[in-house]
């Protein structure tokens, strides 16, 4: 049987996905994966692949966010607020969340198990990654998903994925925009993911935290 390269096997995963999904408006996306805006919403899906202890790992992921939420964050966080708010990233989910285990991946090995693997590959993006993404329909539903996540339980499968404190603050937004009874409680639950950041990014944050206690939010620029 012929082995088949990551650089072969990442090129087929990429043209197999964008095929799936351009019917339904997805683009291919700077650097692989497809994506989608749709107004103020934005979709990505894509695979990370690698050659690990001699085998070809495939971690599919698909991302979701909203335009509105991204803008905020990067009008205090980034240094480039254009280019990052060329994506939005509320919710990430990753192939683990699904099958329950962090170190599990999807395996091709061979040019001859190429097709049989691509089924199987389409069946988990279209019938569970993609579908569970577009279940998330409102920055309430996604607020939810953070009300709920234990992100202390660094083992929990629960979405979304957890980035320390880039994640705390995007669920501080959410919570202040759409349920702001939520925040207070939220924000002292959150206290510990700002511990030992730089200096640079603790001012951003802050002045990002003092932005949301306004009383009332004053349109940014």
């Amino acid at each position: 049987m012929t082995v088949l390269s990551v650089r072969k096997l990442d090129k087929a995963i990429f043209h197999a996905m964008l095929n799936w999904l351009a019917p339904h408006g997805f683009v291919a996306a700077a650097g692989g994966g497809v994506e989608r805006w749709q107004g103020e919403r934005y979709d990505f899906l894509g695979c990370v692949v690698n050659r690990i202890g001699g085998k070809n790992c495939i971690s599919p992921f698909g991302q979701m966010g909203f335009g509105y939420i991204q803008k905020l964050y990067s009008h205090f966080m980034s240094d480039d607020p254009d280019g990052s708010n060329k994506i939005a990233v509320d919710v990430q989910l990753k192939y683990a969340h699904f099958v329950k285990d962090w170190n599990k991946d999807m395996h091709c090995q061979h040019t001859e198990e190429l097709d049989a693997f691509l089924v199987q590959l389409r069946s988990f993006v279209m019938e569970e990654l993609y579908s569970t993404l577009v279940s998330y329909k409102t920055p309430e539903q996604v607020l939810e998903l953070y009300l709920k996540k234990n992100e202390k339980d660094r083992k929990s499968f629960d979405p979304p994925s957890w980035f320390g404190y880039s994640s705390a603050l995007t669920g501080l937004i959410l919570a202040r925009l759409h349920e702001p009874e939520q925040y207070a409680a939220l924000k002292q639950r959150y206290s510990d993911q700002f511990d030992g950041l730089d200096d640079d990014t603790s001012t951003r944050a802050k002045k990002l935290v003092a932005y949301l206690e306004q009383r009332q939010l004053v349109p940014l620029p």
